[in-house]
């Protein structure tokens, strides 16, 4: 395969990575609003004559506890923070202790572009320039034999929950599947090559404004558990990645939460829609790389393959002609691609 792995790390770090800077910022603004939650919840119990206590605990949630959220160009960044109360502190109605706390927010309004909104799973704070925080309510107590429980306020009912499964599962999948160190490989890739296929295929996803591709953890979960590792080389392990992820989802659209099998993600049309939309999208990806394993493949026709996948500039050549320097996908590329009539055609090398 050409080898563009250098060039991909540049794309990665210059327009995918997060970075220090905008991660904390992200940090601030999570922090303002946790300092106004508890400065909201002490002004609206003095409206009511009451005392609301403030949450025992908040942990980060989603892509920035799990280091995947990626740059986005509004800034329209999703942070998840999980607020742990006592559960004596909290109404035994969920959907009550979801508005208490949209309530308190809007004690103390803030540079937002919408007013706080208490939803199904979560209080939503969105704010003018772009970010918004989803602020998941949780209640921790002992149960009947004395161990502790904490419980997500769901739609209609407390289930338990952890609201650090999601994170260590996923950290767990990052240590334990990304290839390691060795002095017996030479180049090879920086630590945590899972997730940074994760990230770039996310960044795939929200590529063009039309598409209807699923959010985070959907996508999270598939290429996780479709995830081909290279030691040496990112480019060959995202396009590996690629190609398994498609040939799975040409299978089975379903997907189930990776710490809790009996929950199926998309369980609702528009989720399943998204990821059938998905599978299409990835094969025409796979279209668009073939070049990459042709022989006669040079370096402007790969830049080109890339610059179409990922819609970016970046990739721009010095004569972008992309799709007229593309060929017709083959079986030469190494993969054999579906006949619309006859179905998927299985990936060489993928069990």
């Amino acid at each position: 395969m050409f080898d563009l792995h250098k060039e991909l790390n540049e794309f990665f770090e210059a327009h995918v990575r997060l970075g220090k800077k905008r991660r904390d910022r992200l940090a601030s603004v999570r922090n303002a609003n946790l300092d106004r939650l508890r400065s909201g919840l002490d002004a609206l119990g003095d409206k009511r004559g009451v005392v609301y206590p403030h949450f025992e605990e908040a942990r980060d949630q989603g892509g920035y506890a799990m280091r995947t959220l990626n740059q986005h160009p509004e800034k329209a960044y999703d942070i998840d923070v999980a607020l742990i109360f006592d559960a004596g502190d909290l109404p035994d109605d969920p959907a009550t202790a979801r508005q208490r706390i949209c309530d308190a927010f809007k004690e103390k309004p803030g540079n937002f572009s919408q007013p706080p909104k208490a939803r199904t799973n979560a209080v939503t704070v969105w704010y003018a320039d772009g970010p918004h925080v989803d602020f998941a309510i949780y209640r921790g107590g002992k149960d009947s034999w004395g161990r502790t429980i904490i419980e997500h306020a769901g739609d209609g009912v407390w289930v338990a929950r952890d609201p650090d499964a999601v994170t260590n599962w996923f950290n767990e999948r990052v240590e334990t599947l990304s290839p390691k160190p060795s002095p017996f490989v030479q180049r090879a890739v920086e630590r945590e090559q899972l997730r940074r296929i994760v990230r770039l295929l996310k960044f795939f996803c929200r590529s063009r404004v039309d598409w209807e591709l699923p959010g985070g953890m959907i996508t999270t979960t598939l290429v996780a558990e479709c995830y081909r590792a290279n030691a040496t080389r990112d480019d060959v392990g995202l396009y590996d990645t690629i190609a398994a992820l498609w040939y799975r989802l040409s299978s089975d659209l379903r997907v189930r939460n990776p710490v809790d099998s009996r929950q199926e993600l998309t369980s609702k049309p528009r989720y399943l829609n998204a990821v059938e939309q998905l599978r299409d999208k990835l094969f025409w990806a796979l279209q668009r790389l073939a070049i990459l394993r042709d022989p006669t493949c040079n370096e402007e026709q790969g830049r080109n393959a890339w610059r179409l996948v990922f819609n970016h500039e970046f990739w721009n050549s010095t004569t972008a002609k992309a799709e007229s320097l593309l060929r017709p996908a083959s079986l030469a590329s190494g993969l054999a691609f579906p006949n619309r009539q006859t179905g998927p055609v299985k990936p060489a090398g993928f069990a």
